[in-house]
């Protein structure tokens, strides 16, 4: 199901400039596709003196896995799809992480929102920068998350960003599930 920028805002923690996916093409239980234009944003907060890095490909994939993560919990529900079982967000470092849960998740926020537990974004592996720079590529980025392993604790995906036919940024993330009951005071959901 094909999912619209506001719909993606509603689901990530990110907002305005620093939400850099557009569109979600497509979702499954172990995946998921989204487009995003972003990277030729002269605005975007990502960007250096330079140019925006291809290191800021792994943000891109870190929030795809977050996009798969609350889309996988259920959260589309309330958006009018359908998923369930893993649960998205941000860590403390502003990075953004999905993670996989077996929903034993979410709880209550006393305003009868609910509330999902959220990613921190503990590790990347792998990463292979295949061009130097995002903002020097006229295509929308195709940016892939597919889930490897996950538990109610932990998920390990695979990612990658393309523009046309080229691979510019591919590797491996894992995420840390933090439970909504041991965040801090004033933690966003």
């Amino acid at each position: 199901m094909p999912l619209s920028r506001e719909r993606i805002e509603r689901l990530l923690p990110h907002r305005g400039a620093m939400c850099l996916l557009d569109e979600v093409i497509e979702w499954a239980p172990r995946s998921i596709r989204c487009a995003a234009s972003s990277h030729r944003d002269p605005g975007n907060p990502l960007r250096g003196p330079l140019g925006l890095s291809s290191m800021a490909g792994i943000e891109y994939g870190a929030q795809a896995m977050a996009l798969h993560g609350a889309l996988s919990a259920g959260a589309a529900h309330a958006l009018g799809g359908g998923g369930a079982g893993h649960g998205g967000g941000t860590g403390d470092h502003g990075g953004s992480a999905g993670g996989h849960g077996d929903g034993a998740a979410g709880h209550d926020d006393g305003r009868g929102a609910a509330v999902e537990p959220h990613g921190v974004l503990a590790a990347v592996r792998g990463v292979v920068l295949h061009e130097p720079w995002l903002d020097r590529w006229p295509e929308d980025l195709l940016v892939q998350a597919t889930l490897v392993a996950g538990d109610a604790h932990t998920a390990m995906y695979d990612f990658a960003l393309e523009a046309g036919a080229r691979r510019l940024v591919d590797g491996r993330a894992t995420v840390v599930l933090v439970p909504a009951s041991r965040r801090g005071p004033g933690a966003r959901p």
